[in-house]
């Protein structure tokens, strides 16, 4: 095996890893979103009869309990986007270097 084909297996190693990585987040994100607000929803509803209490109304209780959702998914989302991107960029850089790996192979 000469050098240039054990870096081609090392850089297809680390290209399906990172794919496997894409997907592993691409198929947990339904998952880590509903564990991450039903916690929230369950407090809502055991403490909806004492919102008048802590916040003087309901409304202003379900609507700053809401907005926190919103806020923990929105920035979960972009999270997890982001991960992506990265790892899509690693593959593309990846894929770059084995391209010149093999055409200077194949010469």
């Amino acid at each position: 095996m000469t050098g240039n084909s054990k870096e081609i297996k090392k850089l297809k190693h680390q290209q399906a890893k990172n794919r496997e990585y894409i997907e592993r987040y691409k198929k947990r994100r339904k998952k880590h979103l509903f564990l991450m607000i039903t916690p929230i929803v369950v407090y809502i509803l055991f403490n909806i009869e004492g919102a008048y209490k802590d916040f003087g109304n309901v409304f202003i209780f379900i609507a700053s309990a809401l907005s926190i959702i919103i806020v923990l998914t929105v920035a979960y989302l972009l999270g997890v986007k982001y991960a992506i991107k990265k790892r899509e960029r690693e593959i593309k850089v990846i894929r770059t270097k084995l391209y010149h790996l093999m055409k200077l192979d194949n010469d």
